[in-house]
């Protein structure tokens, strides 16, 4: 495939470069697009290779590309790209790649009707933990102040049952039920629901209403190199609310663009993010296209 070299192939089947060329005749390290190659095996190379584990870092030898580098660890080519800052797939012989991100801090302002048990549950941490980080005494927070959450590039661990727990917000000038829906990431109808509103409703100055919070369950995957499947109405349009940036990865090339949601009720319309994520979307599919192609979609790390 498209980024394959010997060193990669070597590293991907626990074996090396010398029996793969043993094994195939080939007096070089030069393959081809296409090139049918066989992989010397055995029961402690197969084993080797499913129990991998990424490592922290890896070092480019000679014949590296950055997607066959993807390929070999079970990542993405943007998450390489991104937990390293590199703004194009150009990589050089001696560079140490982190391949793992290690845990980062984001930043949360507080809004009217915020509580610190609230927060904490959306961003999948714990009141004690948000307490600590921030050296709070207590619980109490106020509107307009910054806090600081821990975060990471990998999937949360897997939780149970997905959950729904619920926040106030008080109505002030110029709020509407359409806009508080797209603050809040549910959609318009469920917020009418909970608060017993139809469309022709009118706010107050001061009324007080149930905003819907989905916590929504990790879901256990077959590898630590495969993603989630979430059902779109009950769970994904959580995840990917209306304002959310995405990392769309193609499954076949490993090429990936970014794209942020838009709008739509009951569907999600999204546009890539730049000029550049747009090329990358039209380099995928050749054009602009309705064709199906698997993907993943990638966000916040899930």
């Amino acid at each position: 495939m498209s980024g394959d070299s010997l060193s990669v192939l070597a590293k991907r089947f626990n074996t090396s470069v010398e029996d793969i060329k043993k094994q195939n005749s080939l007096s070089t390290d030069t393959i081809y697009l296409g090139q049918m190659l066989v992989i010397p095996s055995s029961s402690e190379a197969k084993t080797a290779v499913e129990s991998k584990t990424i490592p922290v870092s890896y070092k480019v030898v000679a014949g590296d590309t950055l997607s066959g580098i993807a390929k070999a660890f079970g990542l993405s080519v943007s998450s390489i790209k991104e937990n390293n800052n590199l703004t194009s797939d150009t990589i050089y012989l001696g560079q140490t790649l982190q391949l793992k991100k290690q845990p980062t801090k984001k930043t949360y302002v507080v809004k009217n009707g915020d509580t610190l048990s609230e927060i904490a549950k959306e961003h999948g941490t714990t009141t004690e933990e948000m307490m600590k980080i921030n050296q709070l005494t207590s619980t109490n927070i106020s509107v307009g102040q910054v806090l600081t959450i821990n975060s990471t590039n990998g999937a949360a661990s897997a939780t149970t049952e997905n959950s729904l727990t619920y926040r106030t917000h008080t109505v002030q000038s110029g709020d509407n039920i359409w806009d508080l829906s797209v603050k809040y990431g549910i959609p318009q109808a469920e917020l009418l629901r909970a608060n017993n509103l139809t469309t022709s409703s009118r706010l107050s100055i001061g009324q007080k209403l149930k905003i819907p919070v989905h916590q929504i369950a990790v879901q256990k995957t077959v590898s630590e190199h495969h993603g989630e499947f979430l059902t779109w109405w009950t769970e994904a349009q959580y995840v990917f609310p209306i304002g959310k940036v995405a990392t769309v990865i193609d499954f076949q090339t490993g090429k990936s663009f970014k794209v942020q949601r838009t709008v739509g009720a009951n569907h999600a319309d999204s546009e890539t993010l730049t000029t550049t994520d747009t090329n990358m979307a039209k380099s995928i599919w050749g054009g602009f296209s309705w064709s199906t192609r698997a993907v993943i979609v990638e966000i916040d790390g899930r």
